[in-house]
C-alpha cells in the first residue's frame, strides 16, 4: 500500500472520472462524481483502483516496448536439420 488516505470532502479520481468523498465509516466510503451519480464502495477498492492508476502511468504501455526481430532460419526436417542433396548422393553410391 502507498499510503493513500481518503478524507471526506476531498477529491480523488478513478476509472470512471474524479470524485468526492461524502463519508467514511470503517472500511466504507461514500462518493459522488462530478455527475451528481453517488455510490457505496469501500476504501480497499478505491485504493486498489488508484494505486493500479498509478502503476499504469508509470509503465509505458506494451504497444510501445519494442520486441526482438525474428530471426530467418532454415526450413528444419524431421530430424532437426534442412537435409542437403549432396549428402544423401554420398549415401546412396
Amino acid at each position: 500500500m502507498n499510503g493513500i488516505q481518503f478524507e471526506v470532502g476531498q477529491q480523488y479520481e478513478n476509472t470512471k472520472g474524479a470524485y468526492e468523498v461524502l463519508s467514511i465509516e470503517g472500511g466504507d466510503m461514500c462518493i459522488r462524481w462530478q455527475t451528481g451519480e453517488e455510490v457505496a464502495t469501500t476504501v480497499k477498492m478505491q485504493r486498489r483502483i488508484i494505486e493500479r492508476i498509478q502503476r499504469e502511468r508509470e509503465q509505458p504501455p506494451i504497444q510501445s516496448r519494442a520486441l526482438p526481430a525474428k530471426r530467418k532460419t532454415k526450413t528444419p526436417t524431421r530430424y532437426g536439420r534442412k537435409s542437403d542433396s549432396s549428402m544423401a548422393s554420398q549415401f546412396f553410391k
